[in-house]
């Protein structure tokens, strides 16, 4: 089979999300932004039904892979269009990071990097994840979360006393970061 007919294939397999939307309860589009990005790209949807299957390493009420998953069966089964039914990762936003426990608005960028930290160690307890050999970060594992939201960015230097030798360094980042260009 060809890439594009399994790439087809997984996309199939992966139930989808009807075009509605989250109800809103305060301060927390932050997080029913970075809820309904999620819940829309294949391989997050993916990587949570695997999540819910395989069985969550923590208590699923403090498990923020389980939160959005929850979340996710919300909106398929019509119940977050509710008024009286408040989004599971709504609720469960303080798990993300203490600082997103309160009632004020967040940077959406912020939420999504301590989602994906968070979401990194949940991988990480449950050994679902590999070594990550030679690239500088916290823990030389890498998880789905840092395959689908990570790149390595590599940095070379020519040794200037023999100007042959060149040494790289490798590590990751979420954000690419562009220079401006002066016109």
């Amino acid at each position: 089979a060809s890439l594009n007919d399994m790439a087809r294939g997984a996309w199939d397999s992966v139930v989808k999300i009807p075009l509605r939307g989250l109800t809103r309860w305060g301060n927390t589009c932050y997080v029913i932004s970075g809820a309904q990005v999620l819940m829309r790209v294949p391989a997050v949807v993916e990587w949570l039904i695997r999540h819910s299957h395989d069985g969550c390493p923590g208590e699923k009420s403090t498990c923020v892979l389980c939160a959005l998953f929850q979340t996710y069966c919300q909106v398929l089964d019509g119940s977050s269009n509710q008024r009286k039914c408040c989004p599971v990762l709504v609720q469960r936003r303080g798990f993300v990071h203490e600082c997103f426990g309160d009632r004020r608005q967040h940077d959406a960028v912020e939420f999504f990097e301590k989602f994906f930290d968070a979401a990194r160690e949940v991988e990480i307890e449950a050994c679902r994840c590999s070594f990550w050999g030679g690239v500088q970060i916290g823990a030389s594992m890498v998880t789905h979360a840092d395959r689908v939201f990570r790149f390595i960015v590599e940095t070379r230097r020519r040794c200037k006393a023999c100007k042959h030798e060149v040494r790289s360094w490798f590590y990751v980042e979420r954000v690419l970061k562009l220079s401006l260009i002066h016109i």
